[in-house]
């Protein structure tokens, strides 16, 4: 005890304030309810995590009418050493001894621990009483005459707040946490010592309140994981898994065990301390170690007999393939990332992402498919923007997906009215012969479905497609020292504008600028003067002509290509280019 610096000593003087908060309770019960009354107690814990650790907890009670009317808003800070039982256990000690005679109280608890201690309170031996968890406050409870006045049920924290139930759980929440805030600026509070046993053991300041064989065994658990991490080779492995190594441990001894099977035990200890006996493990110290006692007897290759060598040697080779199979195997059924052996993970990985996404989509309507070419095009996208993300998800791939689909599920019998109907694409054999001559490289108006895979960087206007490596609005953007292509939605206007007009505003302030600055872009011409309204903008400008389409000789891609195939054309369009 001396050693471990603990202390043996008698129980004090309590110095907590929970007699006096139980007394102001009843008091305040005694004043504002009659005899034969029915009362709805919430009581609830908050204990700091994190940062926020304090020694310190705090607890929360409201109190109202069967009608819900208040009655008590209040609660507590209570010694707990982070364990939120205590809180909990507080809050709801205070509510039963304050409870006044002829009174009945149902008790709305969102700690199933507290409920199975405060329904558990009958007779039981010394020895469970000493070690139970929260003594002191189930030996106070017990204190108090039996009475069936007392009605105790669970209520789930941290949900819809709809219910009357879930509004006094959540008011009892905020109150616990704002005490909580308040005790951890103070020094560690005085522990509740009413009904503690005569003789407390105490370690530094810190008083065990549970079972103190579990916390000897844990104390002697943490000396030897010290002691075994010093080791220079033994502890080579549990420095650097320690928690996997437990884990481990716990499951392969239940294996053993199973199967009969002593040996493997043993042989796991050997091989996480590196004691298996290898040639050099047993004569790296022997004198004629030089006459090749260290060297492997299977393969003959004059290698020294180590446990890296095992791993390689030709001599196993049956062996080490059986294991990558049954190792492949187990991860495949897990559906372990990155798992497949003899690939890379990135080809192997996408087209297993292609194929979940065409198993997700069968089943949909038309309008919610994707063309074979679309996917590869959309996991491509993914993997590009996400690239320094080494966990990268499937559901939160499939869940970016699906917001895009359905941001275009389009319902329109003849021409669209949706979402659709600024996705009149550029034809992609075009864009390549542009970006060829003029090396273009930014697409200015883009979304996730109807973009270029010609062009590196793109910009588009929903905020959601930033997750397949697009940059958010057109506007924002700095087009200054960029080469870009711009099809612009030729229907839309922004107040009393149109988007045109304002796209070729932008361009002419980004063209002043001294870095080398191009941008292409495409207008439509129609019949009459005031239809040649964006192409005289253009030329005042001083845009340059490259190339004009007659009527009826150009092509827009259809905006809902994404689903049929990459080169959909439905017809051409009746005006110039």
């Amino acid at each position: 005890m001396k050693e471990l610096d603990l202390q043996l000593v008698r129980k004090g003087q309590d110095q907590s304030d929970v007699l006096q908060k139980i007394h102001e309770l009843s008091q305040i019960l005694e004043r504002k309810t009659k005899p034969n009354q029915h009362l709805i107690a919430y009581t609830d814990g908050s204990t700091g995590v994190g940062m926020r650790k304090s020694k310190n907890s705090g607890y929360g009670i409201r109190i109202t009418t069967d009608t819900h009317t208040p009655i008590f808003c209040g609660g507590g800070a209570v010694r707990s050493d982070n364990n939120n039982f205590v809180a909990e256990m507080a809050a709801a000690t205070v509510v039963i001894q304050a409870l006044p005679p002829s009174r009945k109280i149902t008790m709305y608890v969102d700690s199933m621990a507290t409920i199975q201690a405060l329904c558990n309170l009958g007779p039981t031996s010394e020895r469970r009483r000493i070690k139970s968890e929260g003594r002191a406050w189930k030996n106070f409870i017990r204190t108090r005459k039996k009475r069936n006045d007392i009605i105790i049920r669970h209520i789930s924290s941290h949900e819809d707040i709809v219910t009357p139930e879930q509004q006094g759980n959540d008011h009892a929440d905020r109150l616990a946490k704002g005490f909580m805030n308040q005790a951890k600026k103070l020094e560690p509070l005085p522990y509740f010592t009413t009904a503690e046993e005569n003789f407390l053991v105490v370690h530094k300041d810190t008083l065990i309140g549970g079972n103190i064989r579990e916390w000897l065994k844990g104390q002697e658990a943490e000396r030897l994981k010290k002691e075994w991490r010093t080791l220079p080779v033994q502890g080579r492995l549990f420095r650097r898994f320690p928690q996997q190594i437990q884990n481990l441990s716990k499951s392969i001894k239940t294996w053993s065990i199973e199967r009969i099977e002593g040996r493997a035990w043993f042989f796991f200890i050997f091989a996480i301390c590196d004691w298996l006996p290898t040639n050099h493990r047993v004569h790296g110290h022997d004198k004629d170690k030089d006459k090749g006692s260290t060297k492997c007897n299977l393969c003959q290759g004059n290698t020294i007999e180590t446990m890296a060598h095992l791993f390689t040697c030709p001599a196993l080779r049956n062996e080490q393939n059986s294991l990558r199979e049954h190792i492949d195997d187990t991860f495949r059924k897990w559906l372990i990332p990155y798992s497949a052996l003899g690939h890379l993970p990135g080809f192997t990985l996408k087209s297993h992402w292609i194929h979940i996404l065409q198993k997700k989509l069968a089943n949909n309507s038309r309008r919610l498919t994707l063309s074979n070419e679309k996917m590869q095009q959309l996991v491509e996208d993914y993997w590009t923007a996400n690239e320094a993300n080494r966990h990268k998800a499937f559901p939160h791939f499939w869940k970016c997906v699906d917001k895009v689909l359905r941001r275009y599920n389009c319902a329109c019998t003849r021409r669209h009215c949706c979402e659709l109907r600024n996705c009149w694409t550029t034809p992609p054999s075009l864009i390549a012969l542009l970006q060829k001559h003029f090396c273009l490289e930014v697409e200015g108006m883009g979304d996730a479905l109807h973009h270029s895979a010609y062009l590196n960087e793109w910009y588009s206007l929903y905020p959601e497609d930033t997750f397949f490596g697009a940059k958010h609005d057109f506007f924002k953007q700095d087009l200054r020292g960029k080469n870009s292509y711009i099809n612009p939605p030729f229907n839309t206007f922004e107040g009393n504008q149109n988007l045109i007009e304002k796209v070729i505003e932008k361009i002419l302030d980004s063209l002043r600028s001294d870095l080398p600055t191009r941008v292409i872009l495409l207008i439509p011409i129609f019949d009459g003067q005031i239809d040649h309204l964006y192409e005289t903008q253009a030329r005042k400008s001083r845009f340059l002509e490259i190339a004009t389409f007659p009527k009826k000789s150009f092509s827009f891609v259809a905006p809902d290509h994404y689903h049929i195939h990459n080169n959909f054309q439905p017809g051409v369009f009746t005006e110039q280019v």
